[in-house]
């Protein structure tokens, strides 16, 4: 009994040493990322693409492929990635649903004198067929389309059965093929000669407007280096405008706040007993 006491105090004391330990964590990381964080501007021309670019204080910036698209172009369409609902069908079957993509096939019937328009639209990822009343669908446009979908649909007017097929209506449709454009950049980021972060960065805009979408490199592998942010805000001139941001010590802040749950759930399971 005696020695479950002292156990219990000891997990107790350890629970509390690691809650204060956190904050103090927390708080070093908190106030070091806020004070220390540096800011770079970088305009990198197309032509140095591959080469490492100095950008100031031993930073440098690699730029990688540059992709630029339509803004529903693959993963940007809106919706449900067509390869995604063949890999599990009965997820979506007889429930709504939204999918966008390229149309390459239309088929126009008669069903009980209703005319219908057969669409075969692809995303790049996978085709699927959908079904509406009749409606004049240029190939090579893209479309988004929501509606009810069904398997093994048999139509009489085609005389075929669709392994899946789409139930939508003209106001569930929309073209938007214009919707606008995206460019995607691939970076490296380099500290004195050693790499401390890489991805992509996107920009993006349509009719409502544009949007960034950061690379943000947690940069586990080199905890103390701090978490690196490139902004990218559209091709320009021949150049590619970049905002680099590195924020110290946040990893300081994920351990204090890992260090502070296990002395909470210590607390806790003391408590218990």
């Amino acid at each position: 009994m005696r020695r479950a006491r002292k156990t219990r105090a000891r997990v107790a004391t350890a629970g509390t040493v690691l809650i204060h330990l956190a904050v103090g964590l927390i708080l070093i990381g908190a106030i070091t990322s806020t004070v220390l964080t540096t800011t770079h501007q970088a305009s990198i021309p197309f032509h140095a693409r591959g080469e490492v670019v100095e950008i100031g204080d031993g930073y440098g910036i690699r730029l990688g492929e540059i992709e630029t698209g339509r803004a529903c172009d693959g993963e940007n369409c809106p919706g449900t990635r067509i390869a995604t609902i063949y890999e599990d069908p009965a997820r979506y079957v007889e429930r709504p649903i939204t999918v966008s993509g390229r149309v390459t096939e239309t088929v126009n019937v008669k069903r009980h004198m209703i005319p219908i328009t057969y669409a075969r639209i692809d995303d790049g990822t996978g085709r699927l067929w959908i079904a509406l009343e009749e409606l004049e669908m240029r190939e090579g446009i893209t479309v988004t389309a929501s509606g009810i979908l069904f398997t093994n649909f048999t139509s009489n007017a085609t005389g075929r059965t669709f392994d899946l097929l789409l139930f939508t209506d003209r106001g569930s449709i929309e073209e938007i093929s214009d919707r606008g454009s995206h460019e995607r950049v691939h970076i490296e980021v380099y500290k004195d000669g050693s790499r401390i972060g890489s991805g992509s960065a996107k920009y993006v805009t349509g009719k409502g407007g544009s949007a960034t979408y950061p690379l943000v490199d947690h940069n586990l592998a080199h905890p103390f280096t701090g978490d690196v942010y490139v902004i990218f805000q559209g091709l320009g001139d021949g150049r590619v405008p970049l905002t680099l941001k590195v924020i110290p010590a946040v990893n300081l802040i994920w351990i204090g706040v890992a260090l502070f749950t296990i002395g909470i759930l210590l607390l806790i399971l003391v408590g218990k007993k």
